[in-house]
């Protein structure tokens, strides 16, 4: 039994005890101290790790605490170097997986000989390994459902050092963080110092290759983005500035209504490229009125994270520029809603052993089947969506939806479970690749169900769990990243339910270059092989040279997809291998063009609209940065064509539109509406509610009316239709603000007839009174 005080989310250990035969343990006695709260933990061997956290106890109290651990698996672990593969000791390992209440983990360090263990329940279990001098591993999710016949290997690559000092403008920093991970994909880490007189750091678990590192400390903003080479055996020197903290404020108010949302949070982000990597800690709080102040803002790009109890979470980005208070401009969150998934088809009799997971979160989330065959996802926020449900023999069936703000949102998916075998394959030739291969099986068993698993190759070896379709994809990685072999299989190919794969691969360099022969760094070079069925696809990031290396099987036609660490893709390039192997492939990127648009509604800039370029085809796409104070949103490089603009977020009006990219740059100005909503109440001088009342409301500027917009899917229908409820009155929200007329007609025949206004983010409000 070990207690914890635990204040920000830093645990200290305060005290350990062990557990009697009987069960009990105990007294023990803790420092009390201010603030925080007390977290009691059990372990055991064969027992899964059980916590109970209280409020810090007054000083002299007692508290008792009872547990009822659970058994679990004992996984037993291996960790070795890379490159020597001698043992790694002492190495700190951490098991952790999703509970009912969030993460829960399992902590473990390894022995003389590298080898450690630790017990977790049945289910996927991620790994993340680390020891002085060695890269961070972290391992993707495993199905682990008993105790591994071996201990499962875990290789950790030798690490760089990264020296350097933290300033800012009044000098060395001596408390702060410093974070850093790989640029490619590689390990991550981070070092927290206090108390440096001078500002300085030492990390010795830097992941080598390209490495992005920044700092961050209270009462400052982060410092930026910068990337280092880290080469064995080498010691890279930064320097990192903490920027002077400058004063942002804005409004925060409900996208169908426009009302404001008081207690509602806004808060800035560090982000590399795509990735939101952590919050810096500075939070604004809105009034009354829904309006914050954001301290901690940095000269130039920010990215904002806004959430609202009840509402789904938001992110833009504002540029921070000029002196002064920032104004950062009113903000719109849509309502959170519920996701129903619900199973059809023979499953749904007996819905209890099965799992229902959202891929689109990190962590995916997951909920079980409830007795009615629902699983229900509470405050999801709208847009595009993959819903999967797995069967206890790991069928996965798998369905994809966009879901719209202010529309019903369920999810109907067909499962019917299939029986059991298995396929044992081999691999040879792998005297080529580094250890960690992965082997992912895929088959479709019909109706939109397929069933995938991925397993660890251990000496070569690995058993695949059916049930098979009529075909079956295998496909080997390494790192669980880079494509190695594929394999497409019908079930009379099995044979004997034993399949050996054979890596005959040749290693290949691409070399990114621009139309004036410069390289290209950061872009993601996506290599599809042509044939693959699956449409399965590997993917590097170019380094200072615009170099990417794969390893790919000889004979073979492929198919190259680039994409800009600002988003943009170009895609669809066949490539022909040299026949040297040794020769580099040159491939030169036309981007000839760039787009810039401007979001206006009425005439007035709308910021943070970000859009999305779809190129005929459909896989070709290039997200544009989210627009700025304004109104003006930008590409980056691509090249010339025809596409279609989509730009679909919360509190606006869809736009969808043709546009047409020449080469050079481009100006368009996108028309896009802010939703209101509009609040008809009807009454007459007999009688002050007036039911049942028919409202018809025509939009003035597109002369569509709002019966077509809810008929074509575009609006929800108020409930009970177009009419007047019992208190004679009508309220439809998410319209596009602008001039409506309306047309009243009650019961009797009396009609009334008139033009109103829907403002932007808020209610147009009319009152008619019939004789």
């Amino acid at each position: 039994m070990t207690a914890y005080a635990v204040t920000s989310g830093t645990r200290r250990k305060l005290a350990r005890a062990s557990v009697a035969r009987d069960g009990s343990w105990g007294p023990l006695s803790i420092f009390a101290q201010a603030g925080g709260s007390l977290a009691l933990r059990l372990e055991g061997v064969g027992l899964i790790p059980a916590e109970e956290t209280l409020g810090m106890p007054a000083p002299r109290s007692f508290v008792r605490a009872d547990f009822e651990p659970a058994a679990g698996v004992l996984v037993p672990l291996s960790v070795t170097a890379a490159d020597e593969g001698t043992p790694v000791h002492p190495a700190r390992v951490r098991a952790w997986w999703h509970g009912e209440g969030g993460w829960e983990f399992a902590d473990a360090r390894t022995a003389a000989g590298g080898g450690a263990s630790v017990t977790v329940p049945p289910g996927e279990i991620f790994f993340r390994v680390q020891a002085s001098g060695y890269e961070i591993a972290n391992l993707a999710g495993m199905a682990i459902d008993s105790t591994p016949e071996s201990p499962v290997r875990i290789q950790l690559s030798r690490a760089g050092v990264l020296v350097g000092r933290v300033m800012s403008s009044s000098g060395p920093v001596p408390d702060f963080k410093v974070r850093f991970w790989g640029s490619d994909g590689g390990g991550s880490g981070s070092l927290a110092v206090a108390d440096s007189a001078d500002g300085s750091f030492r990390a010795e678990s830097v992941p080598l290759g390209g490495v992005m590192v920044y700092a961050q400390r209270d009462g400052f903003p982060p410092s930026e983005l910068q990337r280092v080479e880290i080469r064995s055996g080498q010691q890279v020197e930064i320097e990192l500035l903490l920027p002077d903290a400058r004063q942002g404020r804005g409004r925060i108010v409900d996208a169908f209504t426009g009302r404001p949302l008081p207690g509602a949070r806004a808060r800035t982000w560090v982000r590399d490229r795509q990735t939101w990597i952590e919050a810096t800690g500075m939070d604004g709080v809105a009034d009354e009125d829904g309006e914050f102040v954001l301290d901690g803002l940095a000269p130039g790009l920010n990215h904002l994270e806004l959430q609202a109890e009840g509402y789904a979470l938001a992110n833009g980005e504002v540029a921070v520029m000029g002196e002064g208070v920032v104004e950062l401009g009113a903000w719109a969150l849509a309502p959170a809603q519920d996701l129903v998934v619900r199973l059809t088809g023979p499953a749904a009799s007996s819905p209890g052993q099965l799992t229902a997971r959202l891929r689109r979160t990190l962590p995916a989330r997951e909920q079980r089947f409830d007795a009615n065959g629902e699983a229900v996802f509470t405050a999801f926020p709208a847009g595009q969506t993959t819903v999967q449900v797995i069967t206890p023999t790991g069928m996965v069936v798998e369905e994809s939806a966009y879901l719209v703000a202010g529309q019903p949102w369920v999810i109907e998916i067909a499962v019917e479970e299939q029986g059991e075998d298995a396929l044992d394959v081999e691999v040879i030739g792998l005297e080529h690749l580094e250890p960690g291969l992965v082997l992912h099986s895929f088959t479709s068993l019909g109706q939109d169900r397929q069933r995938e698993r991925l397993l660890f190759v251990e000496g070569g070896r690995a058993s695949v769990p059916g049930p098979f379709g009529e075909e079956v994809i295998l496909r080997l990685l390494e790192d669980e990243a880079k494509l190695i072999v594929v394999r497409h299989l019908r079930r009379s190919d099995l044979r004997g339910s034993r399949l050996v794969l054979e890596i005959d691969h040749e290693a290949r360099r691409f070399q990114i270059v621009d139309r004036q022969q410069q390289p290209l760094q950061d872009v993601q070079v996506i290599l599809q092989i042509l044939g693959d069925r699956s449409g399965w696809s590997c993917a590097e990031i170019t380094d200072s040279a615009g170099h990417v290396d794969f390893l790919l099987p000889p004979g073979r036609e492929f198919q190259l997809h680039f994409r800009f660490p600002g988003g943009g893709g170009i895609g669809d390039r066949r490539v022909e291998l040299p026949a040297d192997p040794n020769e580099v492939m040159v491939v030169v990127l036309q981007t000839n063009a760039e787009l810039e648009v401007r979001y206006e509604d009425g005439g007035i800039p709308i910021q943070g609209i970000r859009g999305l370029l779809l190129a005929p085809s459909g896989y070709r796409f290039v997200f544009l940065d989210r627009s700025d104070l304004s109104g003006w949103s930008r590409s980056g490089p691509i090249p010339a064509g025809r596409y279609t603009l989509d730009a679909l977020e919360p509190g606006y009006w869809p736009v969808v539109l043709p546009v047409e990219v020449r080469e050079g740059p481009n100006l368009h100005v996108i028309p896009i509406r802010r939703l209101g909503a509009v609040v008809i109440h009807v009454r007459s001088f007999g009688m002050p509610k007036v039911p049942a009342a028919a409202v018809y409301l025509v939009n003035a500027e597109s002369g569509e009316s709002v019966e077509q917009w809810i008929a074509e899917g575009k609006l929800v229908s108020p409930k009970g239709g177009m009419v007047t409820d019992a208190n004679g009155e009508l309220r439809v929200v998410a319209i596009p603000n602008g001039t409506y007329r309306y047309r009243v007609v009650a019961q009797d025949g009396q009609t009334a007839e008139g033009e109103l206004l829907v403002p932007p983010h808020s209610e147009g409000k009319v009152k008619i009174l019939f004789p």
